[in-house]
C-alpha cells in the first residue's frame, strides 16, 4: 500500500514537473518570438537596402548604356547629314549641267540650221570680195558653235574634277568618322567596364552585409528540420514550413 502511494506521488510530481517545463518552454518561445520579430524587422530592413542597391546599380548602368548609344548614334547621324548634303549638292550640279546640255543642244541646232541656210546664198556669189566676206561669216558662225561646245566640255571636265576631289574628301571624312567612332567606342567600353566593376562591388558589399543573417537563418532552419526526426524530415519534403 505504501509503495502504491509512493508511485502515485512520484507520478504526480513528474506531471507537475512536465507541466512546469511546458510552461517554461512556452514562455521561452514567446520571448524567442519577440526576438525573432525584431530579427525579422532587421532582416527586412537589410533586404530593402540590398534591393535598393540593386535598383540603383541597374538604373545607373541603364543610363550609362543609353548615353553610350547616344554617343555612337551621334557619329552616325553626323555622317548621314554629310551624305545627305553631298547628295543634294550633286543633284543640284546634275540639274545645272543638264540645263546647260539642253541649252547648248538647242543653240547648236539653231546655229547649224542658220549656217546650212546661208550656204546656198554663199554658193550663188560671184564677186570674190563678197564670197570671201560670206565665207568668213560662216567660219565665225562655225567657230562660235565650236566655242560653245568647248565651254560645255570645260564645264563637264570641271564637274568630273569636282567629283574626284569630292570622292577624296569623302574617303578622308569617312576615315575620320571611323576613327572618331572607334575612339568613342573604346572610351565607352572603358567607362562601361569601370561602371560594371564598381556596381558589382557595391552589390557584392550589400549582399555580404546580409549574408551572416541568411546563414544564421538557414542554420536554424536546418537544425529544426534535423530535430524533427525521420518522420519530420519526410514530412518536410512535402511541406518545408512544417519544422519552422
Amino acid at each position: 500500500m505504501v509503495e502504491v502511494e509512493v508511485q502515485l506521488t512520484a507520478q504526480r510530481e513528474s506531471r507537475i514537473a512536465a507541466r512546469r517545463k511546458r510552461i517554461q518552454e512556452k514562455l521561452a518561445a514567446i520571448r524567442q518570438g519577440d526576438t525573432t520579430g525584431t530579427q525579422e524587422a532587421t532582416q527586412q530592413q537589410e533586404t530593402s537596402k540590398t534591393t535598393q542597391q540593386l535598383l540603383e546599380s541597374s538604373h545607373r548602368l541603364l543610363r550609362l548604356r543609353h548615353d553610350t548609344q547616344q554617343g555612337v548614334t551621334a557619329v552616325r547621324v553626323a555622317g548621314d547629314e554629310h551624305e545627305n548634303a553631298r547628295q543634294q549638292r550633286e543633284e543640284h550640279v546634275r540639274q545645272e549641267l543638264r540645263g546647260k546640255l539642253l541649252a547648248e543642244a538647242e543653240s547648236s541646232a539653231a546655229a547649224n540650221a542658220e549656217v546650212a541656210v546661208r550656204w546656198g546664198a554663199v554658193l550663188g556669189l560671184d564677186v570674190p570680195q563678197e564670197l570671201f566676206q560670206a565665207i568668213e561669216e560662216q567660219r565665225m558662225s562655225c567657230e562660235a558653235v565650236i566655242a560653245s561646245k568647248d565651254r560645255l566640255i570645260a564645264d563637264i571636265r570641271a564637274v568630273l574634277k569636282g567629283k574626284d576631289e569630292e570622292y577624296v574628301k569623302l574617303l578622308r571624312r569617312q576615315a575620320a568618322d571611323v576613327d572618331t567612332l572607334l575612339g568613342a567606342m573604346a572610351r565607352q567600353l572603358a567607362d562601361l567596364a569601370a561602371a560594371y566593376r564598381e556596381e558589382l562591388e557595391n552589390v557584392e558589399r550589400a549582399l555580404l552585409q546580409v549574408r551572416p543573417r541568411f546563414v544564421y537563418i538557414h542554420f536554424v532552419y536546418l537544425v529544426n528540420v534535423c530535430s524533427c526526426g525521420p518522420y519530420g524530415i519526410q514530412k518536410y519534403m512535402f511541406n518545408p514550413d512544417t519544422c519552422y
